[in-house]
């Protein structure tokens, strides 16, 4: 019996010097039933000549140049492989980038679970970054994450595991109807997307407890750059606003994700307005205790009275 495909949705964008490695990575996989959809976001190199030069020679990669329908950027070239992999029916989906690297078991291990579990709908691993050329021979593995979980929304809600957007492989069902939002275009696109995805359809949730994908370091990173971190900062901040909207919207707030927000835009990123929502949705909602709602109605209070002193005091 032939083994489930995994279809692998690869972004690109001017890495005709990286890709070639990200690929051969793939192709040596032990896992063989795939498929590797690369879509290319209009590269100006020569991305396009060195990835067909692989569907040349394996056809189980397919190279796709996205179209006009879709806005440049991240979040919707995943969009247009999202919608690719719903035409055909794609059955499980591993998010993938053109300058990183599988490791050459990470498929088999991952799908090893969906064998064992039929209802198992996310198969996660762990991760390690690495700087210039990667050999996994030669590679240390140096600390450790957590990314085990028996609430996976909550916990990377609050950040209490690691799930990076190239460590999951999903089944294709539980992605139905959930897109990238093209507006969160430089930073925090995924992290909003698998919140809403956690919350919206409490998915089944295994994981494989080996570090099984490499992330490139590069040199020119958003976080060497003080411009681009105001950048990512404001990213981060229009995530979390438009999250607070989306789940109190479909009332999937649990009262530690309730917590989470009032915090965030109390502590975090001050907003008096999301506060009063926040507030008021609390207030409001059945499954979170009296105690509970006095107690964060005081906290509130006691912060705005101490933050008007202050602001007294400075003027």
């Amino acid at each position: 019996m032939e083994e489930p495909k995994v279809t692998i949705l690869l972004a690109t964008y001017n890495r005709a010097h990286l890709i070639g490695e990200t690929l051969y990575s793939i192709q040596n996989q032990t896992y063989k039933n795939w498929e590797c959809i690369i879509v290319d976001d209009h590269s100006i190199d020569n991305t396009k000549e060195v990835v067909c030069d692989f569907t040349k020679k394996d056809n189980r990669f397919l190279y796709f140049l996205k179209t006009d329908n879709y806005k440049k950027g991240l979040p919707d070239t995943r969009n247009y492989g999202l919608d690719i992999a719903e035409q055909i029916e794609a059955e499980f989906i591993q998010f993938f980038d053109d300058d990183d690297i599988m490791h050459p078991n990470k498929l088999l291990k991952q799908m090893e679970l969906f064998k064992k579990d039929k209802e198992l709908d996310i198969a996660n691993c762990k991760y390690q970054g690495f700087k210039g050329d990667f050999n996994l021979d030669n590679h240390i593995y140096v600390g450790d994450m957590n990314i085990v979980s028996h609430n996976i929304a909550e916990d990377f809600l609050r950040k209490k595991i690691s799930i990076n957007s190239l460590g999951p492989i999903f089944r294709a069902q539980i992605l139905k109807g959930l897109r990238f939002d093209t507006e969160l275009n430089y930073y925090a696109e995924e992290e909003e997307f698998y919140i809403r995805l956690f919350f919206l359809k409490k998915p089944s949730y295994g994981v494989v407890n080996d570090f099984l994908f490499f992330y490139r370091h590069h040199e020119a990173s958003i976080t060497s750059d003080n411009k681009k971190n105001i950048h990512k900062l404001g990213s981060v901040i229009r995530m979390y606003q438009k999250l607070w909207v989306f789940l109190s919207e479909n009332q999937v707030l649990t009262k530690q994700a309730a917590l989470f927000f009032f915090k965030y835009f109390l502590i975090n990123h001050y907003d008096s307005n999301y506060l009063k929502n926040i507030l008021l949705y609390i207030k409001n909602a059945p499954n979170i205790s009296s105690v509970f709602k006095i107690e964060v109605v005081f906290i509130y209070k006691m912060h705005h009275f101490y933050r008007r002193i202050v602001t007294k005091i400075l003027n």
